[in-house]
């Protein structure tokens, strides 16, 4: 079976990233970028993945018909702002000196708030 690794170092210092990729314990190639740099890369890989499913005809996988993978992180900061297109709103991950916005329209944010909500008092009770 193939293996594939994403291997990043970063320099505090330089703020630079070298990204490896290499297959089955072989380096294929690896690029120094900014870290700044590193939402780009996250949205494009992401953007990707969203395509590419939304072009499968599968039920959408937060539906809970299908177990879901998830990775999490956690950011830096995050904050809100207004949305690129009219009628959306922007979640805003800082992750050191890079940022990535998520667009969400605002027909879906009152659902997206109230679970929120849901989850703060939920949290607050078990205290």
């Amino acid at each position: 079976m193939t293996h594939n690794v994403f291997k990043v170092t970063a320099d505090p210092i330089s703020c630079a990233m070298l990204i490896s990729l290499a297959k089955d314990g072989i380096n294929l190639g690896s690029i120094q970028i900014d870290t700044k740099e590193a939402s780009q890369i996250a949205a494009i890989v992401l953007g990707s993945a969203r395509d590419a499913y939304d072009s499968s005809g599968k039920p959408p996988p937060y539906s809970g018909k299908e177990e879901i993978s998830l990775t999490a992180i956690s950011p830096s900061g995050f904050g809100v702002g207004p949305g690129r297109k009219s009628g959306s709103a922007m979640l805003i991950f800082h992750f050191g000196d890079s940022a990535l916005g998520i667009e969400l329209p605002q027909s879906e944010l009152q659902t997206f708030g109230q679970r929120l909500m849901t989850l703060a008092a939920d949290e607050g009770s078990a205290q």
